[in-house]
């Protein structure tokens, strides 16, 4: 079975998006996945990956599984005193 080793070039796309631009990038980072993209949107980043097998399959439906992580902490308060933080959900109490 002869696999695909080519690795595309980064390629970017911008466009505005309520005065801010939306940055679509893909090339750079997750290169194991089979499709991956990093959505940037002002101080936000997402990365979107996609994974699938060679061989095709009999079921009527696609299983999807979502990974969602909110990481507070980047934002630099877990060491400030000034923002109080709910211990048991790690979440900013604002």
């Amino acid at each position: 079975m002869s696999e695909n080793n080519h690795t595309p070039a980064p390629f970017q796309v911008s466009i505005e998006v309520g005065g801010r631009p939306l940055i679509l990038e893909t090339g750079k980072i997750a290169r194991q996945a089979n499709c991956a993209i990093t959505a940037r949107y002002g101080d936000t980043i997402v990365l979107v990956s996609a994974c699938m097998s060679n061989k095709p399959n009999d079921r009527d439906f696609l299983p999807l599984t979502v990974d969602y992580r909110e990481n507070t902490y980047s934002a630099g308060c877990w060491s400030a005193p000034a923002c109080p933080i709910n211990q048991t959900t790690a979440t900013f109490c604002r």
